[in-house]
């Protein structure tokens, strides 16, 4: 696997060779400028279009820097806080997708949101499309890589 260590913000994930990560500050103005994104993509191509179009087939959203809390999160979204230990770190879930981790030493979280399923069957059958479990192994061993650096 390979490594993406951030300086700026103390920490180090893992993560499969085939995937990218995209770092912050991105033009587009749709993402946190703080968010970290690892992905995999697969080229779909529908019926009568030959060109294809890259799908994205697993999203990582890491997040650092989060003043929200996850028990403010999970008020508003209405769901339960489980605990989850992965590679030495305790993970505060709420809901099947979003995940904070306590900053060492400081008064924020880095959140981790995770999309991998798509509601559309000819994109679950394309050919290199990894399934809803898949995805959901891979983000368990990225997080279990997860540590804090000096």
């Amino acid at each position: 696997w390979k490594i993406y260590r951030n300086e700026q913000y103390g920490f180090e994930v893992r993560y499969p060779p085939s995937f990218d990560v995209i770092e912050p500050s991105s033009p587009d103005p749709l993402r946190d400028p703080e968010a970290i994104i690892i992905h995999n993509y697969t080229i779909f191509t529908q019926k009568g279009d030959d060109r294809g179009r890259p799908i994205s087939n697993f999203l990582l959203r890491i997040i650092p820097n989060q003043r929200e809390t996850p028990e403010e999160f999970a008020k508003i979204a209405g769901k339960d806080i489980e605990i989850l230990s992965l590679g030495g770190n305790s993970f505060q879930k709420v809901g099947p997708v979003i995940y904070y981790l306590k900053e060492p030493g400081k008064n924020s979280y880095v959140k981790f949101h995770f999309r991998g399923q798509t509601a559309f069957p000819e994109i679950k059958e394309h050919a290199g499309f990894l399934d809803y479990d898949q995805q959901k192994e891979i983000f368990a061993k990225i997080l279990s890589t997860f540590k804090f650096i000096e």
